[in-house]
């Protein structure tokens, strides 16, 4: 299970050996452990592999979650892990995906040590990305393809019919240059919605985050409108994930402000027109201003106190300030708020009035803003699951034409399947390598 991205997966495994091998497949950092394990195996995990350890027994049963087609080890590991994260975490949790049950059987089976030896996704000398098939064939925009393509790298098919799948789409993209870059200018504006959506289900997104989540919806149509062009069948599949879900997109634009802060305490969150309510608040506190020097302008002129002016402090808030001098011209009208050495302050009925609907507004204003935030927040929630569908959607298409780039750039020719049991390669060369020392150079040696 990965909380940040809500996936959730399941397998059943012979031995204990395999299992080990998957933990380090995955590169776990905590295994939640629901049945009892021999001392030196947990040993193995513990000190060898420097994994947490955490138990649990109880579980908890989720109909939306797990599938009831599992095999009854594999329904009651997950309903376990379930039950760890719902009591470890105790916050919601509906950014989780379905249980998805997996073979290692269905996938190329290396184990960690030939991955590692492979540089797969990382050079095992240097512990980079640099010189690794992964760093050869990311031309991925979004990290959402990123993250997608280093699965597939993990993870490489054995099923013919879903290879062929993929090598269609890759040709698509292949033959059709310019689409494919303004696909990939397209690309350009998707936000990681995947992690958008848990920090939603979290409750810690942010009204950045909710404009990036509406920026990406807005991309969607035009992403969508590219593939259509293209009028192949190979990418129906991929054009059904593309939900713009347009709906969430207007409330999201329609309700924050271009300019919102992170801060989702202190105003300027929400646009002007969206609630009656708070553009009332807003405009006593734009006019307050203007109201307050209109009573200036006034009193001063009534006094005849050239010097009149009105200033403001968090302990007498706004108060008009009379130099002694000018103390008998003082108005009937005026009552003080406090003495000073070489001038007094005063205040008025007018101003106080003013000055109370201004506090008021600015109180009542942020609060306001923040109760409508939190609806807002609560109503993309319920779009989770959408939001985690185009995300698939949109990390499949940006790992596929990012591997039409890398063809077209490397010169790469698309392998055919034959009925023999052989590997036929002709004028082979090592694309990562040459990747690195450039092909020119490595030509010519």
């Amino acid at each position: 299970m990965d909380l940040v991205t809500g996936d959730f997966y399941v397998t059943g495994l012979l031995d204990f050996t395999l299992v080990r091998g998957e933990i380090r497949n995955l590169k776990a950092r905590e295994v939640v452990i629901g049945y009892a394990l021999s001392e030196e195996e947990e040993q193995i995990l513990r000190r060898q592999m420097n994994l947490v350890l955490s138990y649990e027994q109880e579980s908890f049963e989720d109909i939306h979650l797990l599938d009831p087609r599992l095999a009854p080890v594999e329904q009651a590991a997950s309903s376990k892990l379930l039950q760890y994260v719902h009591r470890t975490q105790m916050r919601e949790l509906n950014h989780l995906k379905p249980v998805v049950r997996y073979e290692i059987k269905d996938f190329l089976q290396m184990d960690y040590a030939t991955k590692a030896s492979l540089d797969l996704v990382e050079n095992a000398r240097s512990g980079k990305k640099q010189g690794s098939l992964f760093w050869l064939l990311d031309e991925t925009k979004t990290a959402m393809g990123m993250r997608l393509l280093r699965s597939w790298i993990h993870r490489p098919l054995i099923d013919k019919d879903r290879i062929l799948e993929r090598q269609e789409v890759v040709q698509v993209f292949l033959d059709y240059f310019f689409e494919r870059s303004d696909l990939t200018d397209s690309l350009k504006g998707v936000y990681d919605i995947e992690r958008l959506a848990s920090r939603v289900s979290f409750g810690k997104s942010n009204p950045k985050d909710l404009l990036q989540l509406a920026t990406t919806l807005g991309s969607v149509p035009r992403i969508r409108a590219i593939l259509e062009g293209m009028e192949q069948p190979a990418l129906a599949y991929l054009i059904e994930q593309l939900d713009a879900i347009p709906e969430l997109e207007s409330l999201i634009s329609a309700a924050i402000a271009p300019e919102a802060p992170h801060v989702i305490t202190e105003g300027g969150i929400i646009r002007t027109g969206f609630d009656e309510t708070l553009d009332k608040y807003r405009r006593v506190l734009r006019e307050g201003t203007s109201w307050i020097a209109e009573i200036e302008a006034k009193e001063r002129e009534n006094s005849g106190i050239n010097t009149l002016k009105i200033d403001y402090n968090k302990k007498d808030g706004y108060y008009f300030h009379v130099t002694n001098s000018q103390l008998g011209n003082v108005p009937a009208h005026f009552f003080r708020k406090a003495t000073l050495k070489n001038s007094e302050r005063f205040g008025t009925e007018e101003l106080a009035r003013i000055e109370g609907e201004m506090l008021e507004a600015r109180e009542k204003s942020a609060n306001l803003e923040y109760e409508i935030f939190m609806r807002i927040r609560e109503e993309v929630g319920k779009y989770i699951q959408r939001l985690q569908a185009l995300a698939q959607g949109i990390a499949t298409v940006d790992v596929l034409q990012g591997l039409a780039v890398v063809a077209e750039n490397q010169h790469l020719i698309r392998p055919q399947f034959t009925q023999d049991s052989r590997i036929d390669i002709q004028k082979g060369r090592h694309a990562v390598v040459e990747k690195g020392h450039g092909s020119a150079d490595l030509h010519s040696k």
